[in-house]
């Protein structure tokens, strides 16, 4: 699934790539900061989209990429969005949705029952309203998942 936004005066080009750039890697930077082997997990994700084992798409402004979505279908025939991201300089304008509507795309492609994301319990005020407004429920929180008083909530989208 290819889009493109329009919001203001800049043009956002969405879609799937069969590789991951080091402009990416750039913009996760903050993984390793979060999770303990992060670096070596964005490796093995890297690896995994090249086989084309796991998706990836890209949210570009002006050939900088913004934002980017790893999806992967589960054996449960989830599929999961292992991480969605936009840069802090361009939430609000309609990335992560369209980030999202593409994972939901492929999702459907590969016809899973259902999609899933967890995400930090701090960031809940933030990323509860991006991921309700596409359909999913929060249905969990795992206390302590990222260590203690680092909870994980989890959401879930039933797919037709």
């Amino acid at each position: 699934m290819n889009e493109t936004l329009t919001r203001d005066a800049d043009v956002v080009w969405v879609g799937a790539v069969n590789s991951v750039a080091p402009d990416v890697e750039n913009l996760l930077d903050f993984l390793p900061v979060l999770y303990p082997g992060g670096s070596s997990w964005f490796a093995t994700m890297a690896a995994e989209v090249e086989r084309g084992c796991a998706d990836a798409f890209t949210a570009v402004l002006d050939d900088v990429t913004v934002g980017v979505g790893f999806g992967v279908l589960k054996p449960s025939n989830r599929y999961k969005v292992r991480t969605l991201f936009v840069s802090p300089s361009h939430r609000g304008c309609g990335v992560g949705g369209a980030l999202l509507t593409a994972l939901t795309a492929r999702a459907e492609e590969v016809d899973a029952d259902e999609m899933f994301v967890t995400a930090a319990s701090t960031i809940r005020d933030e990323f509860q309203p991006l991921v309700c407004k596409a359909g999913f429920d929060l249905i969990a929180t795992e206390a302590d998942r990222y260590g203690v008083g680092r909870d994980e909530n989890i959401f879930v989208r039933k797919l037709p």
